[in-house]
Parts: C-alpha cells; sequence; structure tokens
C-alpha cells in the first residue's frame, strides 16, 4: 500500500475541518535484509515491512543495539512518510543527523543527503515554505556497528529542535 499523498490533498482535508482523516505522527516502515545494506537499498515491490506503525517524532541518539524499540540493530532500512505542518510562511532549515545514511523529500524534492555508511553525522538543507501541509518522507538505513536517526529544525525565528508530533501528520485510514 503507498503511504504518500499529495500536499494539496491533505492540506483540502485539513481545511474542510476533518480531524479524523488525519493524525499526529509518521508512518514508519522497518525493512530487514540478510546482507548488508551499503546504501539505500531498492526495495521490491512484494517485500513488506517487518514493523509498520505510528512515530510520533524521529529523535533516535547514537546506540549499538535496539533501534527506536524495533530490537533491529543491522542490515535494515527504514521509511517514514506523513507530511509536516507549516504554520507561518518562510525559510525552515531542516537537519538530519544520522549514523549510517539519512534524505528527506518535501513535496518530492531532495532538501536533505547523508547517503553511505559513517558514523554519526549532521546534514541539513533549507527551503522557502507556504503555511501549510507539505508532503513528507524520510529515509534512513544502518549496516553494521553504531546507529541513530535525528530529525530536527530551525522554523523562522526559532531555534533549533526536534520534529515533534504537533508538526507531522499522516492519512488516518492507512495505519
Amino acid at each position: 500500500m503507498k503511504v504518500l499523498f499529495p500536499a494539496s490533498i491533505l492540506f483540502l482535508v485539513m481545511s474542510a475541518h476533518a480531524a479524523d482523516a488525519v493524525k499526529s505522527g509518521l508512518i514508519a516502515e522497518y525493512y530487514e535484509f540478510d546482507t548488508g545494506v551499503g546504501d539505500f537499498p531498492n526495495i521490491p515491490a512484494e517485500k513488506k515491512p517487518s514493523i509498520r506503525r505510528v512515530e510520533r517524532q524521529i529523535s533516535v541518539d547514537s546506540c549499538d543495539s535496539n533501534f527506536n524499540n524495533t530490537n533491529l540493530d543491522k542490515n535494515f532500512y527504514t521509511k517514514w512518510t506523513g507530511a509536516v505542518k507549516i504554520d507561518k510562511p518562510g525559510k525552515y532549515k531542516f537537519f538530519l543527523e544520522s549514523d549510517d545514511g539519512s534524505r528527506m523529500y518535501l513535496d518530492g524534492k531532495l532538501v536533505v543527503n547523508s547517503p553511505g555508511t559513517h558514523a554519526m553525522d549532521k546534514k541539513e538543507g533549507a527551503v522557502e515554505l507556504v503555511a501549510g501541509l507539505h508532503e513528507i518522507k524520510i529515509e534512513y538505513f544502518q549496516g553494521d556497528g553504531g546507529m541513530g536517526c535525528k530529525f530536527t529544525w530551525v522554523q523562522p525565528g526559532k531555534n533549533e529542535e526536534v520534529v515533534g508530533e504537533n508538526n507531522l501528520v499522516h492519512q488516518a485510514e492507512v495505519e
């Protein structure tokens, strides 16, 4: 089942005050692999996630086992999908800090990219946004060794912080 949806549809749903159509958090899908993951894997259409759940934020400190309470520690790929709610227009900075690779797409465009296997490293991207909902996809993969993934931002006039559940939503019927 494809989770991605156009931001314009989400905006119409939210504008119509259909609070039951969207819920807080992003859909997280975890895929396990038998062999090493050296970069972002191609997921075969028939492969189903080992774990599928809603997560309120992406804030996993560097660790050596049990990534985000999943009991996963090597050779996996995670995809978070949904929308980010922008309260006021302006320039937003987005950050991904990860060990190994991570990347973030906003409205289908790559904003942050940190490919390959590496220790915890922070990358950023900036984009001018209008108020409303914007489709988001964040990908992360873990090969072997240490792991972690954090998604933070700087909103106009504010300090860097974890993007929280008040600003992350998904379609309720995909749970």
